[in-house]
């Protein structure tokens, strides 16, 4: 699956690509089930597995 911006998956919206390398790609995410301004990173690793992690902003 090939992310680009405003790609939705769950409950996480892309919001740009932050970077990539050996070990995969890590995006910043919009989280729609937290009402309190927050983004998350999402690393997908070059296995294609996906993994976000929500912080406060």
């Amino acid at each position: 699956m090939k992310l680009e911006k405003d790609t939705t998956i769950l409950h996480y919206k892309i919001l740009s690509e932050i970077g990539k390398g050996g070990m995969g790609e890590v995006w910043l995410a919009q989280d729609g089930c937290v009402r309190s301004p927050r983004v998350s990173t999402g690393f997908r690793n070059k296995n294609g597995a996906l993994r976000f992690n929500s912080l406060t902003v």
